[in-house]
């Protein structure tokens, strides 16, 4: 009992991946998760944001998390689907149109991916995200250049 009051009477408590405890704040369990994906197993950080995502369906950071986890775990279509959700939650959420962006890119539709940067003011954004959304579309306008019509046409109109 010393300790606990000599320690400020605090205490953490540990969780598995996917656990969310009944009273959670939506914007501190996703800053936690973010900080937990970046070291965790794609695995791992996928159950963090699904639980998330089910609990949370209309926060568009839980949609970019599964995303990022997909992304990382080689699941390029369903990371894409998971960007294109906070998208549609969040349309000016510029982290989530590159990746969305980037996701498609691989995927073998520049013409999209285009589509998603089109409204980004990039003279608006600050460092880092200007630089990320630079070479994104660099990468974008050499896929297009090299991509003929007809792989460009496989790309359905939306994710």
């Amino acid at each position: 009992m010393v300790a606990w009051y000599n320690g400020g009477r605090w205490a953490m408590v540990v969780l598995r991946p996917g656990e969310i405890p009944e009273n959670a704040d939506p914007t501190l369990y996703l800053e936690s998760a973010a900080d937990f994906e970046r070291t965790a197993r794609p695995e791992d950080a996928r159950l963090a944001f699904d639980a998330a995502v089910q609990r949370w369906p209309d926060q568009p950071v839980a949609w970019i998390g599964r995303g990022t986890a997909e992304y990382r775990a080689g699941n390029i279509e369903d990371a894409a689907r998971d960007y294109a959700a906070a998208v549609r939650l969040d349309p000016a959420n510029i982290g989530a149109r590159n990746n969305l962006a980037q996701s498609l890119l691989e995927l073998g539709c520049p013409v999209r991916a285009r589509d998603q940067l089109a409204p980004v003011k990039i003279d608006a954004l600050a460092s880092p995200m200007r630089e990320a959304v630079l070479d994104t579309r660099r990468n974008i306008d050499a896929a297009a250049a090299a991509t003929p019509v007809s792989d460009a046409s496989r790309c359905s109109p939306q994710s």
